[in-house]
């Protein structure tokens, strides 16, 4: 006798196969017939008629509805245009990538490429940090085709002045609505208890920026989570300490301050 708990399993993927598959087609009749097809670069058109990963990482995020996904996918591409993302100058972020303020080294405990932020080295005024966070989050999507990343954000020796409300919104804005479903998780480090308060005013700003009035912030314990974003699009941000990261990171990717080798 068949397992009915495999079939009704089975019967779920190929549901929601079906169902990606005609949202797939949908979005992308309505792109191409669109004169949003006119506004892309010759790279985000080629990838809009042909590459289906990139479709699948919004349509994920927004429960594949069709209208909004598309809507989504406006906004992105207009965003490409108007910050240069295929484009960006090396030269131009130089300093911050010698400082090492983002790059990307390592893998998870699931395999996930790791992309660190090392925000005691970020000084206010760095007008180079979007760029640089664009770069390697582009560089990434684009080579792996929206394999998955987690965010490692190092907060030793940060200060209130290393502190930039603008640039968290920026990268949290970027990962919802620029590149959804990329990143799974994000790693806060250490995070220094003045700076709590802060992170309350973050999640506070982001509760309003979804409409929704249940986000919940905890202290205490290993799995401190700040549950800023609870669906699929949206990672969840745990913070860790010297003790619990290794539950999310071997100790052969961590420099020596987090207890690597």
């Amino acid at each position: 006798m068949a397992d009915p708990i495999s079939a009704g399993n089975g019967n779920a993927h190929a549901s929601q196969g079906t169902m990606e598959s005609k949202a797939m087609q949908d979005l992308r009749a309505r792109i191409l017939e669109d004169k949003l097809s006119r506004k892309c670069s010759a790279e985000d058109l080629k990838r809009l008629k042909s590459e289906d990963w990139w479709l699948s990482t919004f349509l994920r995020a927004h429960n594949y509805d069709v209208d909004v996904t598309y809507a989504v996918i406006a906004e992105c591409v207009q965003w490409r245009n108007n910050f240069q993302v295929e484009n960006i100058s090396i030269l131009g972020i130089k300093p911050l990538l010698d400082r090492q303020v983002v790059y990307l080294h390592g893998k998870d405990l699931s395999d996930f490429s790791i992309l660190w932020i090392n925000l005691a080295q970020y000084r206010p005024g760095d007008t180079g940090f979007e760029n640089v966070f664009v770069f390697w989050l582009e560089r990434h999507t684009m080579e792996t085709k929206g394999q998955p990343l987690i965010i490692l954000l190092d907060m030793t020796s940060t200060s209130m002045k290393n502190m930039d409300f603008n640039i968290f919104k920026f990268m949290l804005h970027a990962l919802k609505y620029y590149y959804p479903s990329i990143v799974q998780d994000m790693l806060v480090f250490e995070s220094p208890t003045m700076l709590n308060a802060s992170w309350r005013l973050l999640t506070g700003y982001f509760a309003i920026d979804d409409g929704r009035d249940d986000v919940a912030y905890t202290e205490t314990g290993v799995d401190n989570v700040v549950k800023s974003w609870l669906d699929p699009a949206h990672p969840q941000i745990h913070q860790v300490t010297r003790q619990s990261i290794s539950q999310f990171v071997d100790s052969k990717y961590l420099p020596v301050h987090m207890g690597g080798e």
